[in-house]
């Protein structure tokens, strides 16, 4: 099995090569420019070290779950958007933001051994060798203990955790999620299986473009799920990170959560990614991408919000 770190290596070659292809001068995976996304978990310090790219953060806007906070407050698995600056070798970058929103914040209410899961407000947390563990055991210990998780979902819905934090006691319940079957009249959304009732919450932003499925919702809740039905207290909404930006190079890393086929597949419920003739792969070939293949793409994102992808390489 693949580690960490030669997995990542992978990535820092492959995307090396892209750049190294496309001549001298050229930057991040070969595009024109130095602007770029970086969307995946925090691997090392030095700066900030995501997706291969040693970003320095000294001046960087950070926020955690929508609040100010600064490059100390980071820390290893947290998966962050990056946005800045990437040199011509793809490995090192300015940070102007860096953005962490956690996926789920609720006690664990069971611990399934077998099969490696936790369940945290009705939801499936799967822990594997690269989750990174702060304060809390990976056992039945961990029944009852309230959580931080952070993560990428699958195409089962299962939240493949990339760090699972011991938070305080007393604190709300939270639940991030893609906005799905809204109903502006009714005031309510589902996420993630939960219908979420919108009605009497606070609603911290919304996005330019209005209310509409496919937002990233992050839900303050009244009370852990119930049949499936909970109420906001409340709900800011979030532009999925690749909806924000515009013909930059982007780099994703995370699980095929849906195909269409085939052409195109779904990265983590967020990032549309098409497959052209150009697209080259590494440990694998298209037809080998199946719902749950954990990959990492290097694209760029269009006007229509979808990244064409010019190098994919399999985790």
């Amino acid at each position: 099995m693949k580690t960490l770190n030669d997995r990542i290596l992978a990535f820092i070659l492959g995307t090396s090569l892209i750049a190294a292809s496309c001549g001298g001068g050229a930057s991040f995976g070969g595009g024109i420019g130095g602007t770029g996304l970086v969307v995946g978990p925090i691997t090392d310090f030095g700066s900030v070290i995501v997706e291969g790219v040693e970003f320095d953060t000294s001046a960087a806007i950070v926020t955690i779950d929508g609040q100010p906070a600064t490059p100390a407050d980071l820390a290893l698995g947290m998966v962050v958007t990056v946005q800045g600056e990437i040199d011509s070798s793809g490995t090192t970058g300015v940070a102007d933001t860096v953005e962490f929103t956690s996926l789920i914040e609720g006690p664990v209410t069971d611990v399934d051994l077998a099969s490696k899961t936790a369940t945290v407000l009705g939801q499936t947390v799967r822990v594997d060798a690269d989750t990174v563990l702060d304060r809390i055991a990976p056992d039945v210990s961990a029944i009852g203990v309230p959580v931080r998780v952070s993560g990428f979902i699958d195409g089962d819905g299962t939240i493949r955790a990339t760090r699972i934090s011991r938070r305080p006691s007393g604190l709300p319940f939270v639940i991030t999620g893609t906005v799905r079957r809204l109903d502006k009249l009714a005031r309510r959304f589902h996420v993630r299986g939960i219908m979420i009732d919108f009605s009497g919450a606070v609603i911290d932003a919304i996005p330019a473009g209005g209310l509409r499925d496919g937002l990233l919702a992050r839900v303050t809740l009244v009370a852990n799920p119930m049949n499936n039905v909970v109420q906001a207290l409340r709900v800011r909404f979030i532009e999925p990170p690749v909806d924000r930006v515009s013909n930059v190079e982007v780099r994703l890393a995370g699980f095929v959560s849906d195909l269409d086929p085939p052409q195109q597949f779904v990265v983590n419920e967020l990032a549309t990614v098409r497959v052209v003739a150009d697209t080259t792969f590494v440990g694998g070939t298209a037809a080998d991408i199946t719902v749950n293949t954990k990959l990492a793409v290097v694209g760029r994102v269009t006007s229509q919000r979808i990244v064409i992808a010019r190098r994919i390489v399999f985790l």
